[in-house]
């Protein structure tokens, strides 16, 4: 029986020890804004603005349709960089503008910028 309970306790300790490296931390160095945009199917929207003080920006798709992202009003569902509904990318030292375009329909992206 004791060697039975050493080996869960010891397989619980390697699951943890797994899930613990998975686990990501971010500091956030200065003053930051969220916001949350609607994006449209029928032309790309503005995101964020250009920010020459950026260190970093987080975006998740938390609508119902996948969106393109790109650093110009020209991006499509062609040459935007996919993200997924319910996926997040973090862009650091960006200083571009970020536009996105709806898969489908209208969609919701979140941001977090600092």
């Amino acid at each position: 029986m004791k060697k039975l309970v050493f080996a869960v306790l010891i397989t619980l300790l390697l699951i943890s020890s797994v899930y613990a490296i998975q686990e990501v931390t971010t500091a956030i160095y200065g003053p930051f804004s969220t916001n949350q945009v609607s994006i449209a199917t029928t032309s790309s929207t503005l995101i964020k603005a250009g920010n020459a003080d950026r260190n970093s920006i987080m975006l998740q798709v938390t609508g119902s349709y996948d969106v393109y992202i790109g650093s110009s009003s020209s991006v499509t569902t062609s040459n935007g960089k996919l993200l997924s509904v319910g996926t997040a990318i973090i862009l650091d030292r960006t200083k571009w503008p970020i536009y996105g375009i709806a898969s489908g329909g209208t969609s919701t992206v979140d941001y977090l910028e600092e």
